[in-house]
């Protein structure tokens, strides 16, 4: 899911897709551990016997356009990638990169989105039956090929159509910690993988993603955690009447505006306006702003994402396989 823009003096907006809702999956039946691998899992639990943690760090930075950007190996070569938690499929590749991975197997199925601008696009999937990254192991990556998507605001583009995208699904078995600032995405089969300053929040995974509430001091509102958005966003309708609705050059630096082109019907830098939020659950959270936005699709349900500003302020840490997920402010 995603959209783009930029501000002045600043990274682009937002970039976002909306992926149609999958078939539901039957739960797997619980398996039959052999006489074997029971041995071995008992031996593990002997005291003096330590199972051993496999972690990977990659380089985490944001391009040109504000957009988080991660350097991963991949078919032999390491790729940059754009870092997208908003989309829920684990990869989006290019032909050219697609065509030199071993195993990689086109399913026949078409994964089906829709972004912001209201464009709806098929797309080829397929799947990677093993996958190493580093000191770990991947099974059954499924991915899509590449097609561009996104809204633009401010006369920005979308990265290059051949930037291929990781999503939200290629971690789905591992412990995950995202730390924008100190430029690192740490992936390890353990967890949590840090434990200092961290605070855990309730949160659901839907069709949008990770989904975390956000406060602004009397209600609550569910929003998507996006690193490929660059600047949070909120529903214009669903804001209480008198809500702070704040002017761009009031929260970030005055520069010259970039221009009038991006999508029809946009609004001008100076037209923007921003709200004051906070992280539901953490008492001394610090204040980020989300861009206030009317109009999104109505199959956007939640009542907005947090993109590349959040991240810039907090560190989060995840695992979807247990159903954990942590938030840790960085600027205190």
């Amino acid at each position: 899911m995603t959209v783009f823009s930029k501000l002045p003096g600043s990274a682009p907006l937002i970039r976002r897709s909306f992926p149609a809702p999958r078939p539901s999956r039957t739960p797997a039946l619980a398996r039959t551990v052999g006489l074997a691998l029971a041995l071995a899992l008992a031996a593990s639990l002997l005291p003096g016997h330590e199972a051993r943690s496999a972690t990977t760090s990659l380089p985490l930075q944001t391009d040109d356009l504000g957009i988080a950007n991660v350097d991963m190996p991949l078919g032999g070569t390491t790729e940059r990638f754009i870092l997208d938690t908003g989309s829920r499929d684990a990869l989006h590749l290019p032909a050219s990169l697609s065509a030199t991975i071993p195993g990689l197997r086109w399913t026949g199925e078409k994964a089906r989105s829709l972004d912001l601008t209201g464009t709806v696009s098929e797309s080829d999937r397929f799947v990677i039956p093993r996958l190493s990254l580093g000191h770990l192991t991947l099974r059954d990556v499924q991915g899509v090929a590449l097609k561009p998507w996104g809204l633009s605001i401010g006369g920005y583009s979308a990265p290059e159509a051949g930037v291929p995208v990781v999503g939200l699904e290629f971690f789905k078995d591992l412990w995950t910690l995202i730390d924008l600032p100190n430029n690192r995405l740490t992936l390890g089969d353990r967890g949590p993988l840090s434990r200092d300053g961290w605070t855990e929040l309730p949160y659901r995974l839907d069709e949008e993603g990770l989904v975390v509430m956000m406060t602004d001091g009397t209600r609550t509102y569910p929003f998507v955690l996006d690193t490929a958005a660059s600047a949070s966003l909120v529903k214009a309708e669903i804001l209480p009447e008198g809500a702070p609705r704040v002017p761009l050059d009031a929260i970030r630096p005055a520069s010259p505006n970039p221009g009038s082109g991006g999508n029809s019907g946009a609004p001008q830098t100076g037209e923007l306006r921003f709200t004051p939020l906070k992280v539901a659950g953490i008492d001394d959270s610090p204040v980020f702003y989300a861009l206030v936005w009317q109009g999104l699709p109505e199959d956007f349900r939640l009542d907005g994402l947090l993109g590349q500003d959040f991240f810039e302020r907090f560190a989060v840490q995840f695992n979807m396989r247990e159903k954990r997920l942590l938030v840790k402010p960085l600027d205190q």
